[in-house]
């Protein structure tokens, strides 16, 4: 149990640094909550962002 308190702690920080440096993290929300297609929404869209994301770390991986 303490260790999921203390990652939880981890990324409610974490989400903190990123919404005060203009980047909030995307949220994923049930389709019980927000409709089956706003969430296949939200869900594709944080895909997409991730993907982009690792790109741009990977864009140089293996280049002299």
């Amino acid at each position: 149990i303490g260790g999921a308190i203390l990652v939880n702690c981890l990324k409610a920080e974490v989400a903190r640094y990123l919404t005060e440096a203009g980047q909030p993290p995307k949220v994923l929300s049930a389709a019980c909550t927000v409709g089956p297609e706003k969430a296949v929404a939200l869900f594709e869209s944080a895909y997409d962002e991730h993907a982009r994301r690792l790109a741009k770390l990977y864009q140089n991986l293996g280049a002299s």
